[in-house]
C-alpha cells in the first residue's frame, strides 16, 4: 500500500517494507572481474564524486590503489552515503536544481536507480540512511517557500514519502545519534534559489542552527543557534558518545571566529580557535569536513582554502595539531582505526597516523587530470 505524505503514520514509517532493488542496464563496463591481490581484496573501498576533463563521476578504488570503476553521472555529486544494513548500495548526492540522486551498485558500479525531490525543492548535498537502511533523509532546500526541509524515501518503491520541516534554511549534513531516531540537522542558514545558483542571498539575515528532529514524527527536540548569525553550520560528525562535531564556514566579511565546535545533548555549543593565530588565520574562513575517531575522540577537520588539516579532542574541547597539505578536502577512518585517510583536490589519498597525528605515507599517485571533491566514502570489503 502506497503511503501518502499527508496520512503517513509513526507506526508506518517503522513497519513499511523493503523490497530489493531493480538493476537497469549499465553505463560502464563493471571492472570487479579484474584480478585483485589478497590485500586488496580485504581492504577498504573508497568512493568519490570527482570531476575529469569536466565530465563528471563517481569513482570507487582500493587501499592501493586500484580504480574499480569509473561510472559517469549527469551532474557533481556531493557525497556518497553508503549503510551497512544496504552494503550493495550506495547514494551518490548531488546539489544542483533538477537534478536527481543516483543509486549505484557497489558489484557493477552500475546506475540502478535514481531518488527525486519533491516539488519546488532540490538536494543540497547530504543525506543519511535509517539504521535498517529502509529509509533514507535527504536535506533539501524548498526554495518557493525559502525554508529547509529534510525528504523522506522509501528505499524499496524509491519513492519520496513525506518530508519534514528542518527549522532552519539551507540544511546540508546531517545523521543520526546512538539511539537510532533522533536526527541531527546542519542547517547552514543560506539562502539560494535555482535561477541564482550557490549564491548567498540573504547574508545579513542568516540564521544558521543545529537542530534536533524526532525522524518518525519531525517534532523539534531542540535547537541551538550562535551568536555570531553569519557563521555557516555546514558540516558535522557524531561521535560514539553522541558528541556532534561541526565544521563551519564563515559567510562575514570583517571577522575570523572559530570554525570548529561541538556540541552534545541539550548543552550550547562550544566554538574553538586553535592554540596559533596564525594557524587559525591559515584555516581561512573554511572548512569541508569532518571526522570523530570513535575511540580516541579525535577529531580531524579539512581547511581546503587553506591547505590544512586540524585535529581536536572533542571531549576534552581542546586544540591538538594541524598539518599542511595541498587542497585537503574528505577525511575518514581506516577499517582498523589507525589511521585518518585525507582526499586532496590534486588527487591523492593520503595517510595519517591517528595517534601520533603525523602523516605516514605522501599518498597514492595522484589521480591523472581528476579533482576530488570535498567528501568521500570509506568502506570495508
Amino acid at each position: 500500500m502506497k503511503i501518502s505524505p499527508e496520512n503517513i503514520t509513526r507506526r508506518q514509517l517503522l513497519l513499511a517494507g523493503c523490497a530489493s532493488l531493480v538493476a537497469v542496464p549499465t553505463l560502464l563496463p563493471s571492472l570487479f572481474t579484474q584480478e585483485l591481490s589478497s590485500q586488496e581484496k580485504l581492504n577498504e573501498l573508497f568512493l568519490t564524486g570527482h570531476t575529469a576533463n569536466k565530465n563528471h563521476f563517481i569513482s570507487a578504488m582500493t587501499l592501493n590503489g586500484t580504480e574499480l570503476f569509473r561510472t559517469p553521472i549527469p551532474t557533481q555529486c556531493h557525497s556518497i552515503v553508503a549503510c551497512s544494513a544496504v552494503p550493495e548500495t550506495v547514494i551518490a548526492i548531488p546539489r544542483d536544481p533538477n537534478a536527481h540522486a543516483q543509486i549505484i551498485s557497489l558489484q557493477t558500479g552500475d546506475i540502478i536507480g535514481s531518488l527525486k525531490p519533491g516539488s519546488d525543492r532540490h538536494f543540497n548535498g547530504h543525506g543519511c540512511f535509517s539504521h535498517d537502511g529502509r529509509f533514507f533523509y535527504a536535506s533539501e532546500n524548498h526554495y518557493s517557500k525559502q525554508q529547509g526541509s529534510i525528504g523522506v524515501y522509501k528505499m524499496s518503491t524509491r519513492e519520496r514519502i513525506l518530508s519534514f520541516n528542518s527549522y532552519g534554511q539551507g540544511p546540508h549534513e546531517l545523521g543520526f545519534l546512538s539511539d537510532k531516531q533522533t536526527l541531527v540537522i546542519a542547517n547552514g542558514g543560506v539562502q539560494t534559489l535555482p535561477e541564482s545558483g550557490r549564491k548567498e542571498l540573504n547574508t545579513a539575515t542568516m540564521r544558521p542552527s543545529l537542530t534536533y528532529i524526532d525522524s518518525t514524527t519531525g517534532r523539534l527536540l531542540h535547537q541551538h543557534e550562535l551568536s555570531d548569525h553569519h557563521l555557516s553550520i555546514r558540516h558535522m560528525t557524531i561521535g560514539t558518545d553522541d558528541t556532534v562535531g561541526l565544521a563551519m564556514q564563515y559567510k562575514g566579511r570583517v571577522n575570523v571566529p572559530a570554525l570548529v565546535g561541538f556540541q552534545r545533548g541539550e548543552e550550547p555549543i562550544d566554538l574553538l580557535k586553535s592554540d596559533s593565530e596564525k594557524t587559525h588565520w591559515k584555516m581561512d574562513n573554511y572548512t569541508a569536513s569532518i571526522s570523530i575517531h570513535p575511540k580516541t575522540g579525535i577529531a580531524g577537520v579539512t581547511s581546503p582554502r587553506g591547505n590544512l588539516i586540524t585535529f581536536w579532542d572533542s571531549r576534552k574541547h581542546t586544540f591538538l595539531k594541524a598539518l599542511d597539505i595541498i587542497d585537503p578536502g574528505g577525511i575518514a577512518l581506516s577499517r582498523d582505526g589507525n589511521y585518518f585517510f585525507v582526499t586532496s583536490g590534486t588527487g591523492e589519498l593520503i595517510h595519517i597516523d591517528a595517534t601520533t597525528l603525523k602523516i605516514i605515507t605522501p599518498g597514492l599517485s595522484p589521480w591523472p587530470e581528476a579533482h576530488w571533491g570535498n567528501h568521500f566514502t570509506q568502506l570495508a570489503v
